[in-house]
């Protein structure tokens, strides 16, 4: 073998951007190639390296209208930075696009990531199978790595010779992420007993279901509170949903936080396990997902976590010894978690009556919040699952099929 190198769309805010990262400490990569130069997690920038011309970076409308030429051009300037006994492993889709045309041309070893399902963009289900460039790409890598048994399910009914498909979870830094939440939170947020959700503020991650929920449950546990980490496109209808619903939300850019807030929008943070770590629970509401790191990230820290039974990933994580395909119809408290049935696609925000997925949130929500024997049990097992995802045990994987 040759060299390793990995590329990526840009290490922005999100969940791949930190696998990589983990990745990369173990199986220290020459270099990682990006497609934006957008960097906003600590890193040696002297590993990084961005393919496209800057000036399509100062003007992101040129590559956006431009994708596909874009993606084969980036190809060619990937071909002519490694050799044919290189080995580049790519995260995310057009990342993944870039690797495949950079194969075309020089023949390198094109190992891909897959961490969502691939016929799921932009929040719409665009039938169940494979866009033509996902396709294209994926037939000419010489391995596909799904990050859950889901996707691996997904690639190989969609026609990939299952002989290039191999499943490897993420890796969870639990000792790095327990480290990091022994810091301290801000002062109004000391002493609040809260539930806690992360993710983009985007239609995938369902958070108006988790609103929803929030305020029938505030019924019966007047004192509880919810803070909500991530920032994106819903911030502000999410924010108009807390007011019709009588929530008092803080956000991170308008308002002042005191103790006084009921929903706590916090934004991105650089440390989102100090906030994890003194919550009742993590709640996860997805409408679908590829293998929630974040999921993985709350358990690291001792929590009991419930979770929307998505496609995919949740399940596999929350309760290992059941069918990948299975899904709740009630409330099933499972071995490392407790799983509700998946959150319903429509909107529906201002519908007086919750949902069956809303109801089964609730439920489960209450039934934890009542009793502290679960919750204890939770969060042992929580962090006992967790660590079977050490880095190290992930990067040994990787390196079978390097």
């Amino acid at each position: 073998m040759g060299r390793l190198f990995f590329l990526i769309n840009s290490l922005g805010e999100g969940g791949p951007p930190m696998v990589m990262l983990r990745l990369a400490s173990f199986l220290a990569p020459e270099r990682i190639f990006l497609l934006e130069d957008r960097v906003e997690y600590p890193v040696d920038r002297g590993k990084l390296e961005l393919l496209p011309p800057r000036f399509l970076n100062e003007h992101p409308y040129l590559s956006t209208a431009l994708r596909y030429p874009c993606t084969m051009a980036w190809g060619i300037s990937l071909s002519r930075r490694v050799s044919r006994d290189d080995v580049v492993i790519s995260f995310l889709d057009e990342a993944n696009w870039v690797n495949c045309w950079g194969k075309a041309f020089g023949g390198h070893r094109a190992i891909l990531s897959v961490h969502n399902d691939p016929s799921r963009r932009r929040g719409r289900v665009l039938g169940r199978k494979l866009s033509r460039p996902t396709a294209w790409a994926y037939s000419r890598a010489d391995l596909v790595v799904a990050v859950s048994r889901g996707i691996a399910y997904f690639l190989t009914e969609s026609g990939l010779d299952p002989a290039k498909v191999r499943v490897i979870y993420n890796p969870v830094d639990v000792k790095g992420i327990r480290a990091m939440a022994s810091e301290e939170v801000e002062p109004p947020l000391e002493g609040l007993e809260y539930l806690i959700s992360a993710g983009r503020l985007a239609r995938q991650k369902g958070q108006w279901h988790l609103l929803r929920v929030f305020r029938a449950l505030k019924e019966s546990f007047p004192d509880l509170r919810l803070v909500l980490l991530g920032s994106g496109p819903l911030k502000e209808p999410l924010a108009g949903l807390c007011s019709s619903l009588g929530l008092r939300a803080y956000l991170w850019d308008r308002n002042e936080m005191t103790d006084d807030f009921d929903v706590y929008f916090l934004g991105f943070r650089a440390n989102p396990f100090k906030y994890m770590a003194r919550a009742r629970a993590f709640v996860l509401s997805s409408l679908h997902e590829g293998f929630p790191n974040v999921l993985l990230e709350a358990m690291a820290c001792g929590l009991p976590v419930v979770s929307s039974d998505c496609p995919s990933g949740p399940r596999e994580i929350i309760s290992p010894d059941s069918d990948p395909l299975s899904v709740a119809e009630g409330v099933e408290m499972a071995e490392f978690g407790v799983l509700v049935p998946p959150a319903e696609t429509s909107w529906g925000w201002l519908d007086p009556r919750l949902s069956p997925s809303e109801e089964g949130m609730l439920e489960a929500l209450a039934a934890l919040l009542d009793s502290e024997v679960a919750l204890e049990s939770y969060r042992r097992s929580s962090l006992a699952r967790a660590m079977e995802f050490a880095p190290d045990r992930i990067a040994c994987l990787w390196g079978e099929v390097i």
